[in-house]
């Protein structure tokens, strides 16, 4: 499998907005709406290229993620730390399975907010 950085063009240590920017000028080059009618070599060749370049972005945020596994919270435990993850503007999702994920650069914030009583 080629590096996801080769794929998008950027340096090994981009920063999450250089690999955004990389990704999203791709996407207006190669998005299939973009390239008109074409023939079906060229259009094949386009949703490829868009697939390994979506994958490639998807792993590069997966690896710029953190996260806490927090099996068994409740519901409101879980509402308690969104609001003081909210109220230090920390960007943050919660997965399917419980998991809260953030990116690497608020990770000593969320330690912080973790470590306070729910």
């Amino acid at each position: 499998m080629v590096e996801p950085h080769e794929v998008l063009g950027v340096a090994p240590d981009a920063s999450p907005e250089e690999v955004k920017r990389a990704y999203l000028a791709l996407v207006q080059i190669l998005h299939p709406d973009r390239l008109g009618t074409g023939s079906d070599a060229v259009l094949s060749q386009a949703n490829r290229l868009m697939r390994e370049v979506s994958e490639a972005y998807d792993q590069l945020k997966r690896d710029g993620l953190v996260y806490w596994d927090t099996p068994g919270w409740t519901h409101g435990q879980r509402a308690s730390v969104t609001v003081k993850l909210l109220q230090a503007r920390v960007p943050h999702h919660w997965d399917e399975d419980g998991s809260l994920s953030v990116g690497r650069k608020h990770e000593a914030a969320v330690d912080a907010i973790m470590a306070l009583p729910r």
